[in-house]
């Protein structure tokens, strides 16, 4: 994740020639652009007989980088917002981790709660996207 949008960066002047963009914008569009999807991961894994362990190790880093690009894109929307140092970024970088693992931590476990009462396939899917929905909605 953050290999692509260095060379992103990097490469600004071939990807997009002729537009003058500031760096932080184009750390923004990069991670936007190079996030995989974990929905899609899963997906095409579902398609296929895979060893479970290996679609475990694939999802887990789809939903790493996720959360990578949204400190990423986080922090590039607030340098290109205010003025902000390295102190700050590093600040703001350990806040936005923190707080996004202590809410994904309360949205898992409450998710987790509600499949206990779960019995059917449908039911199991319904409460894993409605949990997530709801949550991501607030």
């Amino acid at each position: 994740m953050v290999t692509s949008i260095v060379v992103g960066v990097a490469l600004h002047q071939f990807i997009l020639p002729g537009y003058e963009i500031i760096i932080a914008a184009m750390v923004a569009l990069m991670a936007m652009i190079a996030a995989t999807d974990p929905v899609s991961v899963a997906a095409t894994f579902s398609n296929y007989k895979v060893p479970h362990k290996l679609k475990f190790i694939a999802e887990s880093e789809s939903l790493v980088n996720d959360a990578t690009t949204f400190v990423i894109f986080t922090l590039a929307l607030m340098v290109m917002t205010q003025p902000i140092g390295v102190v700050e970024i590093a600040e703001k970088s350990v806040i936005t981790v923190v707080s996004s693992l202590l809410t994904g931590i309360v949205i898992g476990l409450a998710g987790v709660w509600l499949l206990r009462f779960a019995s059917q396939a449908l039911t199991e899917t319904a409460v894993v996207l409605l949990t997530g929905y709801f949550f991501h909605r607030r």
